[in-house]
């Protein structure tokens, strides 16, 4: 899902965490399980999408759950859009509660020949946040790769793909 961008970013964190939480199921037991609550985001959106993350972490936190902010595309943000203002804050804040914050990016080569096609700009990507957070002075936060692989509808043979896996 992706957040209400027309509406301010803590009234749209608000309606996006309470329309996701009121539908988990009663059993689900928010200490153990990531919520990603949001998929690939506007990344043109950085400043709006870092007083979200802000808005729906407190709010994640309160409710006990463990929340993974972003669902970033291949590729995506560019390093200027992890640096406003209010991404930094939101990184801070996930360096600081790295067992309860995370972001979710997703990694794909988009070449089915080449795992590692332009690496580290779609592969490995998460490399250019932890090096953010180091010359900010920020904690590295959780990264969770929750979407990883090739193309949308084209793999490697499996003996290929366990290569490129490794």
């Amino acid at each position: 899902d992706v957040p209400l961008y027309h509406l301010p970013p803590q009234q749209a964190a608000q309606i996006h965490w309470e329309m996701h939480r009121d539908k988990f199921p009663p059993e689900l037991d928010p200490s153990v399980v990531w919520i990603e609550t949001i998929n690939e985001v506007d990344k043109n959106q950085a400043e709006w999408l870092g007083l979200f993350a802000q808005e729906t972490a407190v709010l994640a936190l309160n409710d006990g759950f463990k929340w993974a902010a972003f669902g970033w595309s291949s590729g995506e943000p560019e390093p200027a859009q992890w640096q406003t203002p209010a991404m930094l804050n939101f990184l801070r804040l996930a360096g600081e509660n790295p067992d309860r914050l995370a972001i979710a990016l997703h990694e794909y080569s988009f070449d089915r020949d080449d795992i590692g096609d332009l690496y580290p700009y779609k592969i490995g990507r998460f490399q250019e946040l932890f090096r953010l957070a180091d010359q900010y002075a920020i904690p590295r936060p959780t990264i969770l790769i929750t979407e990883w692989g090739w193309e949308y509808r084209d793999i490697p043979a499996p003996e290929d793909a366990m290569r490129d896996i490794r």
